[in-house]
This record gives structure tokens, sequence and C-alpha cells, in this order.
């Protein structure tokens, strides 16, 4: 029985690997080199909001399988939706960020020639957004011991990507290789949230996924005005306006969402558990930098 979880977490674990390294190939061949040098540079900006976002992936997951062992399904439902509501602020924040900042910045470094098409950006961002959102279901479904047919769910995305990504990439060059992983992550986001759901809770997952539209709705809205508030900010110093538009793309979620979920419970218990991440650095500093409890 051991063997056989293994397995199957391993086949999850190869297929989203190969999802993940399937974009840069897929440039290589279908468009060229030139185009995954373009990419690199944005690759960096990505890949650094990741390795923050994996960090916090990790703070979650070690207590979660002892949540669900203990915990009721009504229990265990919150606080995957009170997670869901931390990862779309984090989410939010970032992507609002590179929404409004990555070009200008990939252009101050590197020159205007370095910058890849806004459309190609856009779709980049979106799939941020959503491999950010995907971390608390994923971290649920890993914990709940639905190693076998989550594989399945894990190989059909590898699949969509294979196909979807070449069939558009030959047409629309590196915006349809993007828009594969979209599909992707988009595909397995609602087979796992059906598969939790209904195998594991037992119960509807409607408002879930109505919660997932909401978000990624107020997301897009909140991105689109604060890039349009960057635009109108002109001082004639290019360093000046980057530093005012980042200070705005950075205050715009954050006020936003305050406004919009100061009332609801998710916002108070998001705000006890940084209160409880503040404590325990600062306890784990005065210690040694000895591994704080988890927060969940």
């Amino acid at each position: 029985m051991l063997f056989l979880d293994v397995r199957d977490r391993f086949a999850g674990k190869l297929s989203w690997t190969l999802t993940s390294c399937m974009d840069n190939l897929f440039i290589s061949l279908l468009v060229g080199t030139v185009q995954v040098g373009l990419y690199s540079n944005y690759t960096i900006v990505f890949r650094t909001l990741t390795n923050g976002v994996n960090q916090i992936s990790a703070a979650m997951s070690g207590s979660i399988g002892n949540l669900l062992a203990t915990s009721s399904k009504e229990q265990v439902d919150s606080t995957l939706q009170k997670l869901l509501f931390a990862m779309y602020w984090i989410a939010t924040f970032c992507s609002t960020c590179l929404f409004c900042l990555i070009d200008p910045f990939i252009s101050f470094l590197f020159g205007p020639a370095m910058v890849l098409d806004r459309p190609i950006v856009e779709v980049c961002i979106l799939n941020f957004f959503l491999m950010t959102m995907r971390i608390p279901l994923w971290n649920m479904v890993g914990a709940s011991g639905l190693f076998k047919k989550d594989k399945y769910i894990s190989l059909f995305g590898a699949f969509v990507n294979l196909i979807v990504s070449f069939i558009l990439g030959i047409h629309f060059g590196m915006l349809g290789i993007f828009i594969g992983t979209t599909c992707t992550y988009a595909t397995q986001f609602l087979l796992k949230t059906i598969l939790f759901y209904h195998c594991f809770l037992q119960r509807s997952c409607a408002t879930f996924l109505k919660k997932i539209g909401l978000y990624l709705f107020l997301s897009l809205a909140i991105a689109g005005t604060a890039h349009r508030i960057c635009i109108w900010i002109s001082t004639g110093t290019a360093l000046l306006d980057f530093v005012l538009q980042g200070l705005a793309s950075a205050a715009f979620p954050l006020a936003i969402n305050t406004v919009l979920f100061f009332h609801t419970d998710s916002f108070h218990s998001l705000c006890q558990s940084f209160v409880k991440l503040l404590h325990h650095t600062n306890h784990s500093g005065q210690k040694g930098g000895e591994p704080s409890e988890s927060i969940i």
C-alpha cells in the first residue's frame, strides 16, 4: 500500500515537473531561442516571487495533515476557504505589482528591446496568479490520501498542456504556449476541487468555485485599475516615476481589499495569522533562528 501511494505521488510530481518545464521547450522548438532569452529576463522576476510563495506553501503543509486527521469536515472546509483568501491577498498584491511594474523594470535593466509583447506578459501574470491560488487546495489534496485519483488529474493536466500548447504555439507563438499553461492550471483547479470536495469532504464545491471566480474577477479589476493609475503618474524622471508607480501599485490592492473584506471572518483570521507570524518570527529570532511553529 505504501509503495502504491509513493508511486502515485511520484507520477503526480513527475507530471507537474513536465508541465512546468514544457514552456521553454515549446518556445525553443516553435518560436526560437531568441524568445527564450527574452522570456528568461522575466523568469528571474517570476522565479523570485514563486520561491517566496513556495516558502508559504511549505509552512502550510506541515499542519494540514494533522488538520485533516483531527478536525471535522466543516472545520476543514472553513480552513481551506480562509487559506484561499490568504493566498488571494498575496496573489493579488504580487500580480498587481507585476502588472504595473514588470515591463518598466525589464526596460530599465535590459533596455526597451528586451520587453515582451504585452499580451504575453499578461498571460504570464495570470499563470502566476493561478499558481499561487492553487497552493491551499493542492496541499489539502496531497495530505488527504487521494493519491491514486489525484495522479490521473495531474497526468491529464500534463496532457492538456502538451496538446493545447503545441496547437496554439504553432498558430500564436509564445502567447499560445502560455495560454496552454493557463488551460492546464484551470483544468487541474476544477478537477482537484471536485475531487477533494466530493471524495473527502463529501459536500458540494459550488461555494468554493464561486469564490475562486470572484477572486479572479476582483484581481483582474484591481490590477487593471492600478495600471491605469500608474499610467497617469508622470514626473518627467523615469526613476521617480518607477518609485511612485511602485508605491501606487502596492498600496492600491491592499486598500481595496481591506475596504471590500474588512467585515469578513476571513479578513480577521488573516490579520490574526499575520500577528502570529510576526510573533513567531521575533520569538525564533531571539532563540537563535529556531524554526517557528505553524500558524494555521
